[in-house]
């Protein structure tokens, strides 16, 4: 059952463009690009959620289904088909009588609503609306691309003795520009970290801090941005977040050259998704090619990500 109580519903004004003669479908479809765009992989589920956006929306339930019908003829939803088989429980008798349910999972198609959006004069990229709920915008009176950071991430888990190895081929990144691109590493780490990885220091006295009894995990600062990765048998995390909201192009060159190295050492546990031009994109990966003589690449989550 969803509660009641006074609903806090996101509107999105400009999604009018698209209705112009029916407010339901605008009110739906905000919520719904709301709904999507709150986590990774939060899908509306057709057979569950329908009564619970009626309750908040203060809309009967054909409503909802009328506009989602309207909503879908738009092109800009993709549809995910399950089945599932609810067992009945043993005590109740008969055990055959198991059903199965089909679940429509639904998920809002930035590429395409952006196109849609730009075929009636109104330019906003696939970004922009992915970013439709994140609450680090709470103060902005508007959201465009000047506002978000950019993003580099890594999508899995690390664990055990493969978050060891990716420890410890972060550590020789790190050892190799501080010997041999020190003037980069000054550009691009923090003050902090600059000291830490200065000669003698060694790859197994970084990696050392990051591989703890209790606290298997590694971190860095960078002169903009940080990242957090720890050890996926203790914290069950799948998404690995750097966001860098300045213009300086050596931490944003680092950052992805660290996420790049920790993909190819973890056995592609761990995914590399980035906002970084190919321009820039290609110098850090010919930096783990010198530092390391490992050439990364782009996995198919890269490009499908892509914005």
């Amino acid at each position: 059952m969803a509660l009641t109580g006074l609903t806090r519903t996101p509107y999105f004004p400009v999604l009018t463009a698209l209705f112009p003669q029916d407010n339901n479908s605008v009110l739906l479809l905000s919520a719904l690009l709301y709904w999507c765009s709150r986590f990774r992989n939060s899908s509306f589920n057709e057979r569950t959620h329908i009564g619970q956006f009626a309750v908040h929306l203060n809309l009967s339930i054909e409503q909802i289904k009328h506009s989602l019908n309207e909503i879908k003829k738009l092109n800009i939803i993709d549809e995910k088909r399950e089945l599932i088989e609810t067992k009945k429980d043993p005590n109740d008798g008969n055990q055959n009588s198991n059903k199965i349910k089909e679940n429509i999972l639904l998920n809002i198609n930035y590429k395409k609503l952006s196109e849609l959006l730009k075929s009636h004069n109104i330019d906003l990229s696939a970004k922009v609306l992915k970013h439709s709920a994140d609450d680090s915008f709470d103060f902005f009176a508007t959201i465009g691309d000047y506002a978000l950071p950019l993003e580099q991430k890594l999508i899995g888990c690390a664990k055990d003795k493969i978050f060891t190895d990716v420890a410890f081929t972060l550590a020789k990144l790190l050892v190799y520009i501080a010997n041999f691109e020190d003037d980069f590493a000054f550009k691009a780490l923090a003050p902090g970290w600059r000291m830490l990885i200065q000669p003698p220091a060694t790859y197994q006295d970084i990696a050392s801090r990051w591989l703890g009894e209790d606290d298997r995990a590694i971190d860095i600062e960078f002169s903009d941005g940080t990242f957090f990765l720890p050890d996926g048998d203790k914290y069950g995390a799948q998404e690995h977040l750097c966001l860098q909201r300045g213009k300086k192009e050596e931490p944003q060159i680092l950052a992805a050259a660290f996420l790049l190295t920790a993909q190819e050492s973890s056995q592609y546990q761990l995914r590399f998704i980035s906002d970084l031009s190919p321009a820039l994109l290609e110098k850090a990966i010919n930096l783990v090619n010198r530092a390391l003589t490992i050439k990364p690449k782009l996995l198919d989550i890269y490009y499908r990500e892509l914005m």
